[in-house]
């Protein structure tokens, strides 16, 4: 799985505007899965979406996920799981 950095934007979702690193993951089978990191919440996963080729055994589909709320934030804030994360450069690539 090869992972890019594209991205550090403005990001509008039903929880609120925030500031997140948008990261394109693609994997050996053409798997292409876009999350919205917000590195100000301890890593915040804010979006996401998958976008699966016809060529996968499950066939060709997409995935749309958010956060739609802020109590979430909350709740990480009162589990000591909002403190920053450093901020990768736009561009870096890398894989696992």
């Amino acid at each position: 799985m090869v992972f890019q950095v594209e991205a550090f934007e403005d990001v509008s979702v039903s929880a609120g505007n925030f500031k997140a690193f948008r990261v394109v993951a693609t994997d050996t089978f053409g798997k292409v899965g876009t999350p919205w990191w917000v590195p100000a919440q301890g890593s915040l996963l804010l979006k996401r979406t998958v976008l699966r080729p016809a060529t996968r055994p499950q066939g060709a589909g997409q995935v749309e996920a958010q956060l739609l709320s802020k109590d979430t934030l909350k709740q990480r804030s009162a589990a000591g799981l909002e403190r920053p994360l450093p901020r990768p450069p736009v561009g870096a690539a890398f894989s696992a």
